[in-house]
């Protein structure tokens, strides 16, 4: 029993020891001010220690110097919960929800504290807040027509604790919030399109559908419903249904300014770049573009970037960025905007806004439980192609996050619409692959996956660098076994391992009278043995007959590497490329490659990019080279590479003065 009492005693000092630790660690972020990392460790740390002041006091610290509203709600009230005489936390919770337009629930809140702390040195400030909050509440509560004193201010705090739910994703509280509303009041139009977007972020599109439509019925040019439905219908693989209602949206005309950023995010979800600008100009002229600004502003700046006007764009993420630093959206895209074009993956808006979190989570969840063995690629693919049964919609979606989506939503749809592996997603794929919108490394990272699928070649043509290019696609396996295309007798592969070790010792001669004795003893010419024969040739001088003993070696052999790939090497060097892709274009589709055969191949590869002055693919085969050949000079290929594109560069320069050269996208 003693035992027992001090393992446990053991375990639970263990605990606090940990709790010690998160302590000062996310003492020590705050002091350094390392905000977004303290606000990751917060999270988990009240997850972890959910009943400890202490982490949810330094996470509303946390909340407050990055103005996140919803981490600031949360955290502050949790604290009246634990504190309820600590006035810091009241008047912090309050304010939380002032900053977050939240009127009735500041009010209620800056009220509240003036009531348990009427002496305390914020009182001036909360009656302040608490009288501007009142003067907007009292305009709300006419407008939506609730009664009138406290019954109002309840009925309007309830409206608002549900769309607070709904956005920490606390989805049954926020349905049961709403499903109150609604019995209070059943004709207060506003529960209804909260209820529709709980319902989707939830992961039932039919009820958020019904709901939205409900909305209509009372209100036909309700701007929140139309604007909802266009982004339902996007999710739901109805293109045209979408359009609809966006254009039904388009005409509308009203005070509030939240009318305007509902329709550029509906014509953003459509697609429709134009009327984006539209109706951001329309804005500009008839009122201030506010509620939220940033947000409005950011939809309308990518939508300039995607009709090629790259200096609007910029300007309005600078002036977003002016105002609020901390605009995530506009940061990362102006980061993007440093970058070449061929690189950038520029987004309206990350995989959140396209898919509801409880489908992301409801797939992984499904392919967690797969185990891993021998079957596992087969069951993924099975587990994939039922979900894409049960969500048809998906792969619609997918297609407009690889034009839309950031990098992570577009790298999610890449992984996606492989490992599913159905026709449906490889024709979706393909069409992103082989086209010309996103950045060069996300096609081809999605034609690689393709080309491993046999869904196209290996060697593939890409638009890369602004131009369509001939590219080789690494997706093949690499083995040191050996491979026996061309089987050879155990006497004679004895032999050749003593002349390959000549070779390496320079003893040409002795390496010769080795492959002369292995094809005795094979009883049969061999290539490998033929070529070996040959380079022991080249390696006394004997080159002038090379090209041509070589060539009737792939007369005879056409399946051996070595001697193909080095022939059209030698093509490549007296300029006939046409003749050396003719010799190893075969061999873009082998799948399997021994170790021995990859580094001339790499090589091959770097001479021919080199010569077509396609500079990305020499790095890429150089890059490759690196991991096969221990004696690869790669500051000499590498200065190489940098001197020929410079040179490439100075040569087009006359031809982009007087307008002559490759055409424009």
């Amino acid at each position: 029993m003693s035992f027992k009492n001090k393992k446990k005693q053991k375990l639970k000092n263990f605990g606090t020891f940990e709790k010690l630790d998160k302590l000062q660690e996310a003492s020590f972020l705050i002091e350094s001010e390392e905000w977004f990392e303290a606000l990751e460790f917060l999270e988990e740390a009240t997850r972890k220690f959910p009943s400890d002041a202490r982490f949810w006091e330094m996470l509303a610290v946390v909340g407050s110097e990055l103005k996140d509203v919803l981490t600031m709600q949360k955290a502050f009230g949790k604290l009246t919960q634990f504190q309820p005489n600590d006035s810091d936390a009241v008047f912090g919770l309050a304010f939380a929800y002032g900053l977050d337009s939240k009127i009735a629930l500041s009010y209620r809140g800056f009220r509240e504290f003036l009531r348990k702390f009427p002496d305390d040195e914020k009182s001036a400030e909360a009656a302040e807040m608490m009288r501007m909050a009142e003067k907007d509440l009292r305009r709300n509560l006419a407008g939506f027509d609730f009664p009138e004193g406290d019954e109002g201010v309840e009925l309007a705090c309830l409206h608002e604790e549900a769309q607070i739910l709904m956005n920490r994703h606390e989805f049954e509280e926020a349905k049961e919030k709403a499903a109150k509303l609604i019995r209070e009041m059943p004709d207060f139009v506003p529960v209804y399109n909260n209820l529709s977007l709980i319902y989707f972020m939830d992961g039932d599109a039919e009820k958020a559908v019904d709901a939205a439509r409900k909305v209509l019925e009372k209100q036909p040019e309700n701007f929140h419903a139309l604007a909802n439905l266009t982004r339902f219908s996007i999710f739901s693989g109805k293109p045209d249904e979408a359009r609809n209602f966006a254009n039904r949206l388009r005409p509308i005309e009203n005070e509030n300014p939240d009318l305007w950023i509902k329709k550029v995010e509906a014509f953003t979800f459509v697609g429709d770049d134009k009327a984006v600008t539209e109706v951001f100009k329309e804005a500009n002229k008839k009122s201030e573009f506010a509620v939220p600004e940033s947000f409005g502003k950011h939809l309308a700046a990518f939508a300039f970037y995607q009709l090629g006007k790259e200096n609007q764009a910029r300007k309005l993420w600078t002036e977003i960025l002016a105002a609020d630093p901390n605009f995530e959206f506009a940061e990362r895209n102006m980061k993007q905007l440093h970058l070449a074009e061929n690189e950038r993956d520029i987004f309206a808006l990350p995989i959140n806004y396209w898919i509801p979190a409880r489908y992301i989570n409801d797939l992984m969840a499904e392919t967690g439980k797969i185990k891993d063995g021998k079957r596992f690629e087969k069951n993924l693919q099975k587990k994939l192609a039922g979900f894409f049964e049960k969500n048809p919609n998906i792969l619609s979606v997918l297609s407009i996050l690889l034009e839309r989506g950031d990098e992570s939503a577009k790298e999610f749809a890449v992984n996606l619409m492989s490992w599913a592996a159905t026709p449906e997603s490889f024709a979706a794929l393909k069409d992103f692959a082989l086209g010309q919108k996103g950045s060069d490394k996300m096609r081809y990272k999605a034609a690689m996956k393709l080309s491993e699928a046999n869904q196209i070649s290996s060697k593939v043509r890409l638009w890369n660098d602004g131009e369509w290019r001939e590219m080789m696609l690494m997706t093949f396996e690499i083995t040191g076994e050996a491979m026996n295309v061309y089987p050879m007798k155990p006497k004679a592969q004895a032999l050749l391992g003593k002349g390959m070790e000549a070779m390496h010792k320079q003893n040409p001669d002795l390496a010769a009278q080795y492959f002369q004795m292995a094809l005795e003893a094979n009883g049969a010419d061999h290539p490998s043995l033929l070529y070996n024969l040959l380079t022991t040739k080249q390696m006394k001088g004997k080159r002038a007959d090379a090209d041509e003993e070589l060539r009737k070696i792939v007369r005879r052999f056409p399946e051996y590497s070595f001697a193909a790939i080095s022939l059209a090497t030698s093509e490549i060097k007296k300029g006939n490329v046409e003749a050396a892709k003719d010799l190893v274009e075969r061999f873009y589709e082998k799948k399997k490659w021994h170790v021995s055969e990859i580094k001339i191949w790499f090589y091959f590869n770097l001479e021919m990019a080199l010569e077509e002055k396609h500079f990305d693919s020499a790095r890429m085969s150089l890059d490759m080279l690196k991991n096969f050949d221990e004696n690869l000079d790669y500051e000499y290929w590498d200065s190489l590479i940098s001197r020929m594109e410079l040179l490439a560069k100075i040569a087009a320069i006359p031809s982009k003065l007087t307008g002559r050269g490759r055409k424009k996208r």
